[in-house]
Protein backbone atom coordinates (compact mmCIF):
# COMPACT_ATOMS: atom_id res chain seq x y z
CA UNK A 1 0.00 0.00 0.00
CA UNK A 2 1.01 3.49 -0.22
CA UNK A 3 1.60 4.35 3.23
CA UNK A 4 3.93 1.32 3.56
CA UNK A 5 6.19 2.12 0.37
CA UNK A 6 6.16 6.23 1.49
CA UNK A 7 9.73 7.66 1.86
CA UNK A 8 10.88 10.84 1.46
CA UNK A 9 14.65 12.96 1.00
CA UNK A 10 15.44 15.09 3.67
CA UNK A 11 16.14 18.37 2.27
CA UNK A 12 19.76 18.48 3.70
CA UNK A 13 20.55 15.57 1.19
CA UNK A 14 19.67 17.77 -1.74
CA UNK A 15 22.10 18.69 -4.04
CA UNK A 16 22.14 20.32 -6.80
CA UNK A 17 23.62 17.32 -9.05
CA UNK A 18 20.73 15.25 -8.02
CA UNK A 19 18.12 17.82 -10.08
CA UNK A 20 20.36 19.13 -12.54
CA UNK A 21 19.32 16.75 -15.74
CA UNK A 22 16.44 14.48 -16.20
CA UNK A 23 18.31 11.55 -15.46
CA UNK A 24 17.07 9.52 -12.80
CA UNK A 25 19.51 9.93 -9.82
CA UNK A 26 21.05 6.74 -8.00
CA UNK A 27 22.55 8.53 -5.13
CA UNK A 28 19.05 10.70 -4.74
CA UNK A 29 17.32 7.28 -4.56
CA UNK A 30 19.17 5.97 -1.97
CA UNK A 31 18.79 8.76 0.41
CA UNK A 32 14.94 7.61 0.28
CA UNK A 33 14.22 6.99 3.71
CA UNK A 34 10.92 4.94 4.70
CA UNK A 35 8.69 6.98 6.85
CA UNK A 36 4.89 7.38 7.84
CA UNK A 37 2.76 9.40 6.03
CA UNK A 38 2.29 13.24 7.62
CA UNK A 39 5.79 13.15 8.75
CA UNK A 40 6.92 14.65 5.97
CA UNK A 41 6.96 18.88 5.52
CA UNK A 42 6.98 19.50 2.14
CA UNK A 43 6.06 17.80 -1.09
CA UNK A 44 7.73 18.64 -4.08
CA UNK A 45 6.78 17.59 -7.78
CA UNK A 46 9.96 17.84 -10.16
CA UNK A 47 9.42 19.39 -13.42
CA UNK A 48 12.28 18.92 -16.03
CA UNK A 49 11.54 22.03 -17.35
CA UNK A 50 12.01 24.31 -14.62
CA UNK A 51 15.30 25.96 -13.93
CA UNK A 52 17.32 23.33 -11.84
CA UNK A 53 19.43 26.14 -10.04
CA UNK A 54 16.93 28.53 -9.71
CA UNK A 55 14.60 25.20 -8.04
CA UNK A 56 17.52 24.49 -6.17
CA UNK A 57 17.69 27.73 -4.19
CA UNK A 58 13.99 27.79 -3.73
CA UNK A 59 14.63 25.02 -1.95
CA UNK A 60 17.16 25.76 0.20
CA UNK A 61 15.42 29.23 0.77
CA UNK A 62 12.81 27.68 2.14
CA UNK A 63 14.03 25.14 4.15
CA UNK A 64 15.91 27.79 5.95
CA UNK A 65 12.62 29.82 6.52
CA UNK A 66 11.15 26.55 7.44
CA UNK A 67 13.65 25.92 10.17
CA UNK A 68 13.54 29.25 11.55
Amino acid sequence: SASENFRGVRLGRLELEHIRDNRPSQALSSFAERTQLGRVDAFVSHSWHDDPTAKFNALKAWGAQFRE
